[in-house]
């Protein structure tokens, strides 16, 4: 879906000034189709971006899609960090995770304490959730 939305991106900075951009069915279905998405993946996808109203998409319904696939991700990893399933992160639950990717302690340490914005110790998902999707949208913009 990134080269997808890449591709779009550059249909719309390729446009002059002002015109509204949007992409068709038929071009989503060929793009998808090259990144080897089945008929009802693409049916799925495009059922669940465009308005039922609309026979196109624009780049502002594409990357709302695209940031509630994110959202969606950030809250699944969230869960699986929560080992203990009280909606929090502690810093043995988050270290467990690290601890498998061979990462310093003290790296660690410093990840956490940069999320846990408020310092209580324990990670809220809206604090795991803006940090995710920060660092996420920072590599989108640098890509």
């Amino acid at each position: 879906m990134d080269r997808i939305r890449k591709q779009f991106r550059s249909l719309c900075n390729e446009a002059p000034p002002g015109q509204d951009v949007k992409l068709t069915r038929r071009d989503f279905t060929k793009w998808m189709k090259k990144e080897g998405a089945t008929q009802n993946e693409i049916n799925a996808t495009w059922n669940t971006i465009v308005p039922k109203e609309s026979t196109s998409c624009s780049l502002e319904d594409f990357d709302r899609h695209m940031m509630n696939l994110t959202l969606d991700r950030v809250r699944e990893k969230f869960r699986r960090f929560d080992a203990n399933g009280d909606r929090q992160i502690d810093f043995s639950e988050f270290k467990k995770v690290f601890k498998r990717e061979s990462l310093p302690d003290r790296a660690v340490q410093a990840v956490f304490k940069q999320i846990d914005v408020n310092g209580d110790g324990v990670l809220s998902l809206e604090e795991f959730s803006a940090y995710t999707s920060g660092r996420i949208g920072a590599n989108r913009l640098s890509a």
